[in-house]
Protein backbone atom coordinates (compact mmCIF):
# COMPACT_ATOMS: atom_id res chain seq x y z
CA UNK A 1 0.00 0.00 0.00
CA UNK A 2 1.21 3.34 -0.80
CA UNK A 3 1.09 5.70 2.29
CA UNK A 4 1.28 9.28 2.01
CA UNK A 5 1.92 10.99 5.74
CA UNK A 6 1.31 14.42 6.05
CA UNK A 7 2.69 16.73 9.08
CA UNK A 8 -0.14 19.31 9.04
CA UNK A 9 2.37 21.55 11.61
CA UNK A 10 2.89 24.91 10.05
CA UNK A 11 4.31 27.14 13.14
CA UNK A 12 7.63 27.71 13.16
CA UNK A 13 7.80 30.17 16.05
CA UNK A 14 9.81 30.07 18.54
CA UNK A 15 11.26 27.51 16.48
CA UNK A 16 10.57 24.81 13.82
CA UNK A 17 9.55 21.27 14.95
CA UNK A 18 11.17 18.12 13.04
CA UNK A 19 8.00 15.63 12.74
CA UNK A 20 9.15 12.86 14.12
CA UNK A 21 6.28 11.66 15.48
CA UNK A 22 4.85 10.86 12.34
CA UNK A 23 8.58 10.11 10.78
CA UNK A 24 8.15 6.82 13.37
CA UNK A 25 4.73 5.86 12.19
CA UNK A 26 6.12 5.99 8.73
CA UNK A 27 8.96 4.13 9.86
CA UNK A 28 6.91 1.78 10.84
CA UNK A 29 4.48 1.45 8.00
CA UNK A 30 7.89 1.20 5.49
CA UNK A 31 9.11 -1.73 7.66
CA UNK A 32 5.64 -3.58 7.20
CA UNK A 33 6.25 -3.37 3.95
CA UNK A 34 4.36 -0.45 2.60
CA UNK A 35 5.69 2.41 0.31
CA UNK A 36 5.35 5.57 2.19
CA UNK A 37 6.49 9.57 1.61
CA UNK A 38 6.42 12.10 3.64
CA UNK A 39 5.23 15.80 3.25
CA UNK A 40 6.09 18.46 6.11
CA UNK A 41 3.78 21.59 5.52
CA UNK A 42 5.76 23.55 8.05
CA UNK A 43 8.36 25.59 5.40
CA UNK A 44 5.25 25.30 2.54
CA UNK A 45 4.42 28.25 0.60
CA UNK A 46 1.81 26.96 -0.71
CA UNK A 47 -0.19 23.79 1.01
CA UNK A 48 -2.54 23.03 -1.65
CA UNK A 49 0.14 23.51 -4.32
CA UNK A 50 2.12 21.19 -2.08
CA UNK A 51 -0.69 18.87 -1.62
CA UNK A 52 -1.47 18.50 -5.23
CA UNK A 53 2.04 17.64 -6.03
CA UNK A 54 2.18 14.77 -3.42
CA UNK A 55 -0.72 13.29 -4.49
CA UNK A 56 -0.64 13.61 -8.48
CA UNK A 57 3.49 12.53 -8.17
CA UNK A 58 2.52 9.43 -5.35
CA UNK A 59 -1.31 8.49 -6.04
CA UNK A 60 -1.35 7.38 -2.01
CA UNK A 61 -3.56 4.72 -1.13
CA UNK A 62 -4.17 6.32 2.16
CA UNK A 63 -3.13 9.31 3.80
CA UNK A 64 -1.78 9.93 6.98
CA UNK A 65 -2.47 13.30 8.42
CA UNK A 66 -0.52 14.01 10.98
CA UNK A 67 -1.56 16.90 14.05
CA UNK A 68 0.74 17.90 16.38
CA UNK A 69 -1.41 20.78 18.01
CA UNK A 70 -4.29 22.37 17.56
CA UNK A 71 -3.71 25.72 18.88
CA UNK A 72 -0.58 27.77 19.87
CA UNK A 73 -0.76 27.20 23.54
CA UNK A 74 -0.19 30.95 24.36
CA UNK A 75 -2.41 33.04 26.72
CA UNK A 76 -3.32 35.30 26.49
CA UNK A 77 -2.86 35.43 22.28
CA UNK A 78 -4.31 32.14 21.85
CA UNK A 79 -4.16 31.47 18.05
CA UNK A 80 -6.19 28.43 16.95
CA UNK A 81 -4.50 26.41 13.90
CA UNK A 82 -7.86 24.42 12.89
CA UNK A 83 -8.32 26.84 9.99
CA UNK A 84 -4.73 25.32 8.62
CA UNK A 85 -5.85 21.38 9.32
CA UNK A 86 -9.29 21.99 7.72
CA UNK A 87 -7.61 23.46 4.89
CA UNK A 88 -4.92 20.47 4.23
CA UNK A 89 -7.99 17.96 4.73
CA UNK A 90 -9.88 20.10 2.60
CA UNK A 91 -6.73 19.99 -0.70
CA UNK A 92 -6.39 16.59 0.40
CA UNK A 93 -9.65 15.56 -0.61
CA UNK A 94 -9.73 17.66 -3.53
CA UNK A 95 -7.05 16.14 -5.12
CA UNK A 96 -7.04 12.66 -3.59
CA UNK A 97 -9.76 9.75 -3.05
CA UNK A 98 -7.72 8.24 -0.80
CA UNK A 99 -9.18 7.59 2.78
CA UNK A 100 -7.50 9.77 5.30
CA UNK A 101 -6.52 8.77 8.95
CA UNK A 102 -5.45 11.30 11.54
CA UNK A 103 -3.31 11.33 14.71
CA UNK A 104 -0.71 12.81 16.46
CA UNK A 105 -0.87 14.69 20.25
CA UNK A 106 -3.27 17.31 18.77
CA UNK A 107 -5.83 14.66 17.65
CA UNK A 108 -5.57 12.80 20.31
CA UNK A 109 -6.27 15.52 22.36
CA UNK A 110 -10.30 15.42 21.57
CA UNK A 111 -10.51 12.90 18.55
CA UNK A 112 -14.32 12.43 18.22
CA UNK A 113 -14.56 16.15 17.49
CA UNK A 114 -11.81 16.36 15.13
CA UNK A 115 -13.18 13.48 13.41
CA UNK A 116 -16.60 14.84 12.84
CA UNK A 117 -14.92 18.44 12.44
CA UNK A 118 -12.58 18.02 9.75
CA UNK A 119 -14.70 14.97 8.33
CA UNK A 120 -11.67 12.48 8.46
CA UNK A 121 -12.17 8.55 7.68
CA UNK A 122 -10.08 7.06 10.56
CA UNK A 123 -8.24 8.53 13.98
CA UNK A 124 -5.86 6.78 15.77
CA UNK A 125 -5.54 8.07 19.90
CA UNK A 126 -2.14 8.21 21.14
CA UNK A 127 0.99 6.03 19.45
CA UNK A 128 0.19 5.41 15.90
CA UNK A 129 3.06 3.02 14.40
CA UNK A 130 1.57 -0.41 15.65
CA UNK A 131 -2.53 0.84 14.84
CA UNK A 132 -1.37 2.79 11.76
CA UNK A 133 0.15 -0.83 9.95
CA UNK A 134 -2.96 -2.81 11.06
CA UNK A 135 -5.91 -0.04 9.95
CA UNK A 136 -3.42 -0.28 6.29
CA UNK A 137 -3.76 -4.09 6.42
CA UNK A 138 -7.36 -4.16 6.70
CA UNK A 139 -8.09 -1.67 3.98
CA UNK A 140 -5.37 -3.85 1.99
CA UNK A 141 -7.28 -6.58 2.68
CA UNK A 142 -11.16 -5.38 2.42
CA UNK A 143 -11.96 -5.89 5.67
CA UNK A 144 -13.94 -3.91 7.94
CA UNK A 145 -12.23 -1.97 9.95
CA UNK A 146 -13.11 -2.32 14.05
CA UNK A 147 -12.48 0.36 16.29
CA UNK A 148 -9.11 0.88 17.01
CA UNK A 149 -7.15 2.72 19.50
Amino acid sequence: MRILFVSANRESVPYPVAPLGVAYVAGAARSAGHEVRLLDLCFSDSVEADLAVAVREFAPDLVGLSIRNVDNLTYPSSVSYLDEILAAVSGLRRHCSAPIVAGGPGFSIFPERLLALLDLDFGVIGEGEETLCLLARYLEEGRAVPDLA
